[in-house]
């Protein structure tokens, strides 16, 4: 049984996950995918200090494998909160990118994720 809390509200038509913690639960993608049974949510709102530093570093491959888990599973996911330690101009680059979409957000304020999954 995981130590993990989760907490559930709605956003329009949808219903939301948000992940309570303050540690770094998740180091492989079989830590999102215990999160993403845990949950049994399809949107899922993490912070930064929820995940390895290794996940920011895009050579790594882990931030492509466990989006890679979320694609497969259907999962939209979102990671807030300051990353500006990670920003060097490819992990900018791929937030950009990645953002346009919806799927997968890296933003600062959770608002924004709110309005953007409420919307679809």
């Amino acid at each position: 049984m995981s130590s993990i809390n989760y907490e559930y509200f709605t956003a329009g038509m949808h219903t939301l996950c948000r992940v309570k913690s303050d540690k770094v639960i998740v180091q492989t993608d079989k830590d999102i995918l215990n999160i993403m049974a845990e949950s049994s949510s399809d949107r899922i709102i993490m912070r930064v200090c929820n995940f390895s530093p290794e996940f920011f570093k895009l050579p790594s491959g882990l931030i492509g494998q466990i989006l890679g888990k979320c694609s497969t599973y259907r999962v939209k996911l979102a990671v807030v909160g300051d990353m500006s330690d990670y920003m060097t101009d490819n992990f900018k680059a791929f937030v950009n990118e990645t953002n346009r979409y919806g799927d997968y957000m890296f933003v600062e304020d959770e608002n924004e994720v709110v309005r953007r999954w409420k919307e679809n």
